[in-house]
């Protein structure tokens, strides 16, 4: 699966961006710049996730936000949108280099996000249908 979609790596030319908050942590609803291209373990250990019950290697962020599938992943990561029958809400899935995110877009423009490791990620693709 990782080989279908490839997040493109970038530097910026003037070197590591601040969040402008006086902090390098990351938490997970904080948009991404080039320089702190997240990972799932990276946003994992920010905080701000759970485990899914009986689902190993997913992990739902704790809420439904305004905060897009870009911002969590990255400005070049590649975002691809499905509509699959299997779930009532278009599904919004990004590679990370150790997983991947699958966002659930609500009709009212906020999403549902999920973290997933390598086999939570390939697992829940291929329950939805989603082919690589």
């Amino acid at each position: 699966m990782a080989g279908v979609w490839r997040q493109r790596a970038a530097v910026s030319a003037d070197g590591p961006r601040s969040h402008g908050r006086g902090t390098d942590r990351m938490t997970p609803h904080e948009p991404v710049t080039r320089s702190n291209t997240p990972t799932v373990s990276s946003l994992i250990a920010a905080g701000g996730w759970r485990p899914i019950s009986n689902c190993p290697g997913r992990y739902l962020s704790s809420i439904v936000s305004a905060v897009t599938p870009q911002d969590l992943a990255g400005p070049d990561a590649e975002i691809r949108v499905f509509s699959v029958s299997r779930a009532p809400d278009p599904v919004h899935v990004a590679v990370l280099s150790d997983g991947g995110l699958i966002s659930y877009a609500r009709p009212d423009g906020r999403f549902v996000h999920t973290l997933n490791t390598q086999s939570g990620f390939d697992r829940k693709l291929k329950q939805l249908g989603i082919e690589s």
